[in-house]
């Protein structure tokens, strides 16, 4: 992994917005850890969210479709387009 980086020298923008967010929740975690706190998403169960795109008819609620349709992953078929 190498040597440990000095952040403080960076120039860093908005775009890296995510780079910001995932270190403070990373040192967050370590700190809490520290502090007998598990950190979060050991649990596989929680792992198991994933991005979906679909088209619906403009009739159709998507919050309500969503709860129906993506409820237990486990029993889903996966598709891919």
């Amino acid at each position: 992994m190498g040597p440990i980086q000095d952040h403080a020298r960076e120039h860093l923008v908005p775009t890296d917005k995510a780079i910001v967010m995932t270190r403070r929740s990373l040192a967050k975690a370590a700190r809490n850890l520290e502090q007998g706190i598990e950190p979060p998403a050991l649990d596989p169960e929680s792992q198991r969210v994933r991005a979906a795109a679909v088209l619906l008819k403009r009739s159709i609620h998507a919050p309500e479709w969503a709860k129906q349709s993506l409820i237990d992953g486990l029993k889903q078929p996966v598709f891919t387009v």
